[in-house]
């Protein structure tokens, strides 16, 4: 990927130590954007090639 993006791709590991403190930055914004506005919710639990579980989630706002 590196080649096509011209960027530095960060490797797993350092993707996994991140996603905790960003994940919660991230969802805090959302919750904000989405308070008090009707949404669709979908989701969809599947197993990944490890067999661990794992669910995915569309959150859409429907403001018409």
């Amino acid at each position: 990927m590196e080649v096509y993006s011209e960027k530095v791709i960060p490797s797993c590991f350092s993707i996994t130590k991140s996603m905790d403190s960003q994940s919660k930055v991230v969802l805090t914004n959302i919750l904000k954007k989405m308070e008090g506005k009707d949404i669709f919710l979908a989701l969809d639990r599947t197993i990944d090639t490890l067999q661990r579980s794992m669910t995915a989630v569309l959150v859409v706002l429907l403001d018409g």
